[in-house]
């Protein structure tokens, strides 16, 4: 059986490609890179990196339309960066096998690599901080709504049109922190880089 890196390296498709294909969203992912702003800080530390990303996802997750274009840029600003992508559908068996801690499976699914294509580590969905950030604004809004009906459950077991309200507002907020959300990416990136780095060296 292939290992992940040897389907990255053999099955993957590059970006551009995978943006060539897109049927969904790919007029606000082909945004989110060309508006993708970097730090400084992370320039320098990317700079001289060899990463190679595995993206598993579909062109209708949302999260993919935010959280990836941060990195297609940094590869498109890095000749020793590259990200291939892998689409999730045709791939369920490489994608079951990095669940997010609930056990759910998820994506977007990052799988980062060194430059000799050793595993460093993984990403599922969104970056923790992310997510935490948009629970609170859910959290917010349902503060604010007292009115709408069963707006006090878990989303999955609100009335339909109360949870259509809570992911409409959802989406339209985190759009709003887009740049914010793509620092948070890096940093979680620049983490588990750091950390794989330190216990290869051990």
């Amino acid at each position: 059986m292939a290992t992940t890196f040897e389907r990255y390296q053999n099955d993957s498709i590059r970006i551009d490609q995978y943006i060539d294909k897109m049927e969904n969203n790919q007029s606000q992912f082909i945004q989110n890179i060309d508006q993708a702003m970097i730090r400084d800080e992370d320039l320098a530390f990317f700079k001289d990196q060899q990463l190679h990303f595995l993206v598993i996802t579909e062109d209708w997750c949302i999260d993919s339309v935010q959280f990836i274009p941060v990195l297609a840029r940094l590869a498109r600003d890095n000749d020793g960066i590259d990200v291939g992508i892998l689409r999730k559908d045709e791939n369920t068996e490489l994608s079951e096998q990095y669940p997010r801690k609930d056990g759910y499976n998820a994506i977007p699914i990052v799988v980062v690599f060194d430059g000799k294509g050793n595993e460093l580590g993984s990403i599922i969905e969104r970056p923790e901080q992310a997510s935490k950030e948009m629970a609170e604004e859910t959290r917010k809004f349902q503060e604010a709504h007292p009115d709408l009906e069963g707006i006090k459950r878990n989303i999955d077991r609100m009335p339909e049109e109360t949870q259509k309200q809570v992911k409409a507002h959802s989406r339209r907020w985190r759009m709003t922190q887009q740049d914010r959300f793509a620092d948070l990416m890096l940093a979680e990136v620049r983490e588990i880089v750091e950390s794989g780095q330190k216990e290869n060296a051990a």
